[in-house]
């Protein structure tokens, strides 16, 4: 081993027993000729809650199942606390893995899936039944412990499924796009019950998946936006929404305005001015129907959409060639297509980000 390569491990040992968390160092994924991972990193600290989060293909389950260990690295190195796992069964690693479709026993009742891991590892009889009792109760699940998954809604069997990992109180918990076969309403109930499954375990690590940004930013202390086998950004919710590095992730979190050029060269003064390398961006969120901001520009409504709570106006810029999208709860008086309008933002909400 080159003296680099073990100071660097040796630092990710450091790492890994200081946060008892998860490390993967530099991990390389392939399948036959294709490169899934190209040499990934991710520190994720006890009792953190990161997000993979990316489009169809970009490796962010490849790289779960990595820390399962269901898949093996072909390169680098995965640790949780001090322990090195690369190379440890799935099994033995206690991890939790809440898997896309559940994978329920359709045999067994909810209670004897909930049983199974501890039946699995010899915990004494009392002490599983007082553990199974205790997360079934967590999960709402009391009333149902005699019923088989066929008898249960999409949601009972998240939960049933969900309570099969937790009674096995792992240190770290993966969740694969555990909300994706749920209809919306429900995948909004599941994620307020995950935010309490959290304050319940403090100290749990997790590591969820998925492409819906709004799961991500509900969820997460941090999100990894992933893109081509690489992690593109790390960073808080708020982070990666406000100030994204690339136009990837600036598109990925949320509808933009591109700002006109004209206003960009003013903005950028003379500096970061709009080129094929960089664009000025805004969110619609920022922009407002009114004189009031610094930044004024006239316009005229070109189409209007009212989902309940939000209105959303498009905004066209005669004098710009462009238009702009105003996304807002609160509005002085109806917006209607033809009208003439004003529209404006402050110079700081706008969001100077590279196009590679």
């Amino acid at each position: 081993m080159h003296m680099a390569s073990r100071g660097a491990l040796q630092e990710t040992n450091n790492f890994a027993q200081e946060v008892g968390g998860v490390v993967v160092d530099r991990i390389s994924v392939s399948y036959r000729t294709n490169l899934v991972l190209k040499e990934v990193s991710l520190h994720v600290n006890r009792g953190e809650a990161i997000t993979l989060l990316g489009n169809s293909g970009c490796g962010k389950t490849t790289l779960l199942r990595a820390i399962a260990g269901f898949v093996a690295p072909s390169h680098g190195r995965i640790h949780l606390a001090a322990r090195d796992i690369t190379n440890v069964p799935s099994h033995r690693r206690d991890i939790g893995f809440l898997h896309q479709q559940y994978a329920l026993f359709p045999h067994l009742t909810v209670e004897q899936n909930v049983h199974f891991g501890l039946r699995e590892r010899r915990v004494p009889k009392d002490v599983a039944k007082a553990k199974t009792d205790s997360v079934l109760s967590m999960v709402r699940l009391e009333g149902a412990r005699t019923k088989y998954p066929s008898e249960l809604s999409g949601g009972m069997q998240q939960r049933v499924a969900l309570a099969r990992c937790l009674v096995l109180e792992p240190k770290v918990l993966l969740l694969d796009e555990p909300l994706s076969a749920l209809d919306a309403n429900l995948r909004v109930e599941l994620r307020h019950e995950l935010q309490e499954m959290r304050r319940r375990f403090p100290e749990m690590t997790m590591i969820y998946v998925t492409h819906d940004r709004d799961e991500a930013m509900t969820f997460s202390d941090r999100i990894a936006v992933m893109r081509d086998g690489v992690i593109e950004q790390l960073g808080s919710p708020r982070e990666l929404y406000d100030r994204p590095q690339n136009e990837f992730i600036a598109r990925f979190l949320g509808e933009l305005n591109e700002i006109p050029k004209e206003v960009a060269e003013r903005l950028g003064h003379g500096q970061s001015s709009p080129s094929q390398h960089s664009r000025w961006y805004i969110r619609p969120e920022r922009v407002v129907l009114s004189d009031e901001f610094d930044i004024t520009l006239p316009g005229t409504v070109k189409a209007v959409e009212w989902s309940g709570n939000t209105h959303r106006v498009v905004v066209e810029l005669p004098g710009h060639g462009c238009e702009m999208t105003v996304s807002s709860t609160r509005l002085r008086e109806e917006p209607y297509v033809g009208k003439t309008v004003s529209i404006s933002f402050r110079p700081e909400d706008c969001m100077h980000v590279s196009c590679k």
